[in-house]
């Protein structure tokens, strides 16, 4: 199976809004009754993979957490905050 791997070091903000995210799609999962081991072949990884991301032992990068919401029946949206300045 493909390994899925962190791009790097995360500051606290994006750390936060990612495991807000991984909360979310756990929550839903646990709503539709869709079993941690069902995840993992839906998307995948192994097992432990799922349950290491659940307990925060380890964190799933962007495809992995896409791939996670696609298969909740969800997709991922980038939208521009309110009041936000332009990018240069």
């Amino acid at each position: 199976m493909k390994r899925a791997t962190r791009p790097g070091p995360m500051n606290y903000k994006e750390a936060r809004t990612a495991s807000e995210v991984l909360r979310a799609l756990f929550t839903i999962a646990e709503q539709k009754r869709i079993y941690q081991k069902t995840l993992a072949k839906e998307i995948g990884v192994y097992y432990q993979t799922i349950q290491k991301y659940r307990m925060g032992h380890s964190s799933p990068d962007i495809l992995t957490v896409e791939a996670m919401a696609n298969a909740l029946g969800y997709e991922l949206t980038i939208r521009k905050k309110e009041n936000d300045p332009e990018p240069l």
